[in-house]
């Protein structure tokens, strides 16, 4: 936490982005401690990207209560998560960035345009 305290200060120093990959195979808490230091940080105008997103509804809620300007990567993980469907359905497209991964999630032959297609599958829009 204390690297990770001096990496966002940098990035309101230069004004640069922040891509947060936040994973927990624990109790779920890393989530929420990692949005506790940026509130302390006074964060909550800053531009993140939750890379590779793949927590709940009541997360995004959480995150976009705090953070005007955050938005999620959906990736290929969005075929087989059904939570990350019910994710998708929810977040507005303005908060939505489509994401591969490559080569590193399971099917590498995936391509932005099939998942561009299921998002709009499930968001009902042809």
């Amino acid at each position: 936490m204390d690297l990770l305290s001096d990496l966002l200060v940098l990035a309101i120093e230069t004004k640069k982005p922040v891509v947060l990959h936040c994973r927990d195979f624990g109790p779920g808490e890393a989530a929420g401690h990692v949005l506790d230091l940026i509130n302390m940080l006074d964060m909550g105008d800053h531009i993140f990207h939750r890379h590779c997103f793949m927590e709940s509804v009541s997360e995004v809620q959480e995150c976009t209560r705090c953070l005007s300007f955050v938005v999620f990567g959906i990736s290929t993980k969005l075929f087989e998560n059904t939570t990350l469907q019910e994710v998708t359905r929810y977040v507005d497209y303005s908060r939505i960035v489509l994401e591969t991964d490559s080569p590193y999630l399971e099917d590498r032959t995936m391509t932005l345009i099939a998942i561009a297609e299921e998002v709009d599958r499930l968001k009902g829009i042809s």
